[in-house]
């Protein structure tokens, strides 16, 4: 008897597990400070264009990190934060 591809058996165990319908839910749309339709998925946010909430939250990053020592603070930050505390520290924040 032959075995299963492990990656046919993976997905044969997601279809009949309750993982897949975690997998398959959509996930709320993330803002940054705030602002609505500033998730990076969003239409409004305007890659590159000096209009669009993308540019609304660059601004507001960049007057917020304006100094080195408002910088280093962010990093020193990232460095000492619990993993297990993701309440803490706001990733999308840190991504733009």
């Amino acid at each position: 008897m032959r075995s299963l591809h492990p990656l046919v058996a993976l997905l044969a165990f997601l279809q009949t597990s309750n993982l897949s319908a975690a997998f398959s839910q959509p996930s709320l749309p993330k803002t940054i400070y705030g602002i609505p339709n500033s998730g990076w998925a969003s239409p409004k946010w305007n890659w590159g264009s000096a209009f669009g909430t993308g540019h609304d939250c660059a601004m507001i990053c960049r007057n917020q990190y304006n100094t080195p020592a408002k910088r280093e603070k962010l990093v020193d930050t990232l460095i000492k934060a619990d993993p297990k505390d993701s309440e803490s520290l706001d990733f999308e924040e840190v991504k733009l």
